[in-house]
């Protein structure tokens, strides 16, 4: 169901009738550090749990892009957005204009480890190639990874 993230989309998925004593599956692709700041992310995670029933489990995509890493990729974006505008492409787009820096972001791994999920970390690039799907290109600026996590029973 749609449902904006800033309001209580907890209360939303309870009145829709979600069952918090079923395992369920969670997914949270392209929010982070994009689109949530970390207090948002915190609250995020902390209703994950909450709604979560033993069994349940969670995948969160994640950038580990830290402040160098994050340096190289807008230098890299530029080069991107170069060959993009000498191929006469819409270069409007920065995806840096969405990305909250603020301290103090957890990390998703630690966090779910931390309240009892057992957890894994597995690069998209990695997981791709063994999945059998090459990258399109090598010119991808960000390193991104996912985050998985299952709650004990």
């Amino acid at each position: 169901m749609p449902v904006d993230l800033r309001h209580d989309w907890p209360q939303a998925l309870r009145d829709a009738g979600f069952d918090a004593t079923r395992p369920t599956a969670w997914l949270a692709e392209g929010l982070l550090p994009f689109l949530l700041p970390a207090t948002a992310q915190e609250a995020l995670f902390a209703s994950i749990d909450a709604l979560s029933a033993p069994g349940s489990r969670v995948a969160v995509e994640i950038f580990g892009v830290d402040n160098e890493k994050r340096k190289e990729a807008e230098e890299k974006w530029a080069e991107l957005k170069a060959k993009r505008e000498a191929r006469g492409e819409d270069t409007s787009f920065n995806p840096f204009d969405l990305w909250f820096d603020d301290a103090g972001r957890p990390d998703c791994a630690d966090w779910f480890a931390a309240d009892g999920w057992t957890t894994d970390t597995v690069n998209a690039r990695e997981e791709a190639l063994r999945l059998g799907r090459a990258p399109q290109s090598e010119d991808r600026p960000f390193a991104n990874a996912f985050v998985t996590a299952v709650k004990p029973a």
